[in-house]
Formats: C-alpha cells, sequence, structure tokens
C-alpha cells in the first residue's frame, strides 16, 4: 500500500514494496519527489549517492512525472537503523528532506565492526584504477616471460656458435681437418665471412686429398694452408 503522505510529498520520499527490510540488504522501492527536488536531481546523478550515512541509493532509474509529483524505481540499502523518521539529502545546494514508509528495519546480526558498520561502496574510478593494474601487471608479466624467451634464445644460439667456432679452429692434423672439411657447409651456412679464405684453403687440400696417400710433405702444405686460414679469420670468430 502507497502511504497517503506520497501524495503530499516535499522533497524526496522512498516507497518499499516490502513491509520488513533488512540492514544492509538491497530493497526494491518507488521514489516519490515533488517538482522542485525532481529538477534538482535532474542536474545531478544520484546513483551511488550515501545519504547522512544511513541511506544508499545504489541505483535510481529515469524520472517519470505523474498527476502529483515524479517518481522513479530504485535499489535501496539501509547502511544502519536510522535513528529518526528523516534524513537530509545535502549533495545539492540546499538539499531537501527524505522520509521513507512505515517499515520494519530489522538490524543486521553483524557485529558493529563489520562491513555495514563501515560500509563504503568502491568508486567507479578505484574500478578502473584496479582493472588498470591488473591489465599492466598482465602486460609486464607478458613482456618479462617474451623476454626471457628471447634472451634463452640468443644465449642458446650463442652457445651453438661458439662450439662450432671452437670445432672450426682445432684441427691439429691432417685427419681432423679433412673432418672439419665434410662439415663444409655446416661452418659457411652459420660464418658467411669465412667463404673466401676456406676456399682459398680448399684449393690446396683439393690437390692431395683425393689421391690414395698423401706425403708428409704434402700434408704438412696442407696443415700450412689451414694454419694460414685460422689465421685469417680467428679476429672475426673470437668477436662471437
Amino acid at each position: 500500500m502507497i502511504s497517503t503522505s506520497v501524495f503530499g510529498t516535499v522533497g524526496m520520499h522512498i516507497n518499499f514494496s516490502s513491509p520488513t527490510v533488512k540492514q544492509g540488504k538491497v530493497e526494491e522501492a518507488t521514489l516519490y519527489l515533488d517538482e522542485t527536488t525532481a529538477q534538482k536531481l535532474l542536474a545531478q546523478k544520484v546513483s551511488g549517492q550515501t545519504i547522512e550515512n544511513t541511506i544508499y541509493l545504489l541505483e535510481v532509474g529515469p524520472l517519470t512525472k505523474t498527476d502529483n509529483n515524479f517518481e522513479a524505481n530504485a535499489k535501496v540499502i539501509f547502511l544502519k537503523v536510522p535513528e529518526r523518521k528523516v534524513v537530509q539529502y545535502e549533495g545539492i545546494q540546499g538539499g531537501f528532506p527524505v522520509t521513507w514508509s512505515e517499515v520494519e528495519i530489522i538490524p543486521t546480526e553483524a557485529t558493529q565492526e563489520l562491513i555495514f558498520e563501515r560500509f563504503s561502496i568502491p568508486s567507479r574510478k578505484n574500478i578502473l584504477l584496479w582493472l588498470g593494474i591488473l591489465i599492466a601487471a598482465g602486460c609486464l608479466l607478458f613482456l618479462g616471460i617474451r623476454f626471457r624467451k628471447v634472451q634463452r634464445a640468443k644465449a642458446q644460439l650463442r652457445k651453438r656458435r661458439l662450439s662450432l667456432r671452437d670445432e672450426l679452429l682445432s684441427g691439429t692434423a691432417y685427419s681432423e681437418i679433412v673432418e672439419i672439411w665434410k662439415k663444409r657447409e655446416t661452418f659457411m651456412a652459420e660464418f658467411p665471412e669465412i667463404h673466401d679464405h676456406f676456399k682459398k684453403f680448399e684449393h690446396v687440400l683439393f690437390k692431395y686429398q683425393f689421391k690414395p696417400s698423401q706425403t708428409e710433405a704434402e700434408k704438412i702444405e696442407i696443415m700450412q694452408a689451414y694454419r694460414e686460414f685460422i689465421n685469417n679469420v680467428r679476429g672475426g670468430l673470437n668477436g662471437i
């Protein structure tokens, strides 16, 4: 039943759909406002406003004109059991009184140290701030993982190139030099800068490599060509 006081509303009157409401619980209600108060509310958003730390307007729908006043659907929370029958809304210059229908307000069983005694609704700004922090943290985590993968790949590549460089420069006998020559495509693909010097060494190697056997003098000539190759390329390869 709608209270008869609604039709003589001055300020805002909250009419609850239930005869009992519970502190801290979201309740459905209808707001009734006189024309002056309605015009004030049209100039300011009232959803999310707290009235005297007693009533929280969680959600207020659009105002509609009736024969006697203005009204809007709303979701309202009693933050505490009010000490009097009227509170003053000071969110707009001059303010206006706020009353409510005859209802029984049941206090919550929580102690005064719990949420409804210190009730606060996080603002949209705070929500966006925390959302931004979470997004930034996610981006930093992604970049950190990506950077670590890149660094790990670089480290593995450097390790591989160092191993190939050491193998390329490690020949101390004719048979070892021949084994190095067999992997020439791998070495020149990894170190294209050695191409010309390797071909010069290879020219000497080819003079004797395919003979049934090589004399000591021929092996010495091949070893000298290899050492010359090493001297020509070592400086560049040491920069790996």
